[in-house]
């Protein structure tokens, strides 16, 4: 197996590719941001996919790729049963040969891959969501929306065939299209037409500045607080501690394999997924996270739960500068 996914992964390399090999669980072997910049030579290739937790090859998308990007349709969260049918034919109803210009791709999951390149286009993004159903939040109440479509560019990889359940339908990336800016532009739109679910973002603006010269209990708590306690308390685990980031994976059943990671050296808390209700892509400072968990997102909530656990350092006295009147006068 190993053989044929280095045979794939040397001529997709010859046609400008950058190639990396991943595990069952689609995790890359070893680091593979090195590769977004620059395409791994022949002999890192041999070395990589000689690991024996090779399962699979992934195609890096964006610059590195020749502007690679690729549209992921994941029906497995589609209630409908006709998501990618639907979309292809709103595609087709805006530009009848369009979808005969990609690369379009089965997963492993059944869902689709439409691939192709494009002088412009962006980072990882989320087109389309669905709202969680009352079952589905059974299973993982703070789960609020399911994933329809989103894209894979600038920062992101895609798992492709020979990969055990990986198939190409129509084309490969060895006769992949260069499409244009408005017919990408005509993808993307359709796809956000799909969208289902517009989330309520919580905002750090209801928190108090601090009032100096006393630490306020959010700073302190930012300082002070055991954010990895906090996280654990509510079903998140931890997976591994990797370059002063801790990873952890969400509450709730994920086969992914980390679905967040706290930067100790920035103090911040970011996830990668849309099944929690912190918002993907964005940092959260310790008392944020301790504002969405414990308080709803309540932040002036936060400011009274923290001080009184201890959080915090009162506000100075203030002295008065009126002059002491002497006695008899």
């Amino acid at each position: 197996m190993e053989t044929n996914l280095l045979k794939s992964a040397l001529e997709l390399k010859a046609h400008g590719y950058s190639i990396i090999a991943v595990d069952d669980h689609k995790r890359s072997i070893g680091e593979w941001r090195q590769f977004t910049t620059e395409i791994a030579t022949k002999s890192v290739l041999e070395s990589l996919f000689n690991n024996p937790r090779v399962n699979g090859i992934a195609v890096i998308c964006g610059a590195v790729s020749g502007n690679l990007e690729v549209i992921d349709v994941d029906v497995k969260n589609d209630t409908t049963g006709r998501l990618f049918q639907d979309f292809v034919a709103a595609i087709q109803k805006r530009d009848p040969k369009l979808s005969d210009n990609f690369v379009i791709a089965q997963t492993r999951s059944g869902g689709f891959h439409l691939l192709y390149r494009c002088a412009s286009i962006g980072r990882n993004e989320i087109l389309a969501r669905r709202p969680t159903t009352d079952a589905e939040r059974v299973v993982n109440p703070k789960e609020k929306a399911k994933v329809l479509v989103e894209t894979r560019g600038n920062g992101g990889y895609a798992v492709i065939a020979p990969t055990q359940g990986y198939w190409f339908l129509q084309k490969d990336l060895l006769t992949i299209p260069t499409i244009t800016t408005s017919q990408r532009s005509i993808i993307l739109d359709t796809a956000r037409a799909f969208n289902q679910y517009q989330p309520v973002i919580l905002t750090p603006g209801s928190q108090p500045r601090p009032r100096p010269p006393g630490l306020s209990p959010l700073d302190d708590y930012n300082q002070r607080g055991d954010i990895i306690g906090l996280l654990v308390k509510h079903g998140w685990s931890v997976v591994d501690h990797k370059n002063n980031r801790t990873l952890l994976k969400r509450p709730g059943e994920t086969d992914k394999y980390r679905s967040g990671d706290y930067n100790h050296e920035l103090g911040l808390f970011s996830v990668f997924t849309t099944s929690t209700e912190f918002e993907p892509g964005r940092g959260y400072r310790p008392y944020a996270v301790y504002a969405m968990l414990e308080c709803g997102g309540d932040f002036k909530e936060a400011v009274r739960q923290l001080a009184r656990q201890g959080f915090g350092q009162p506000q100075p006295i203030k002295q008065s500068h009126q002059p002491r009147r002497l006695p008899g006068h």
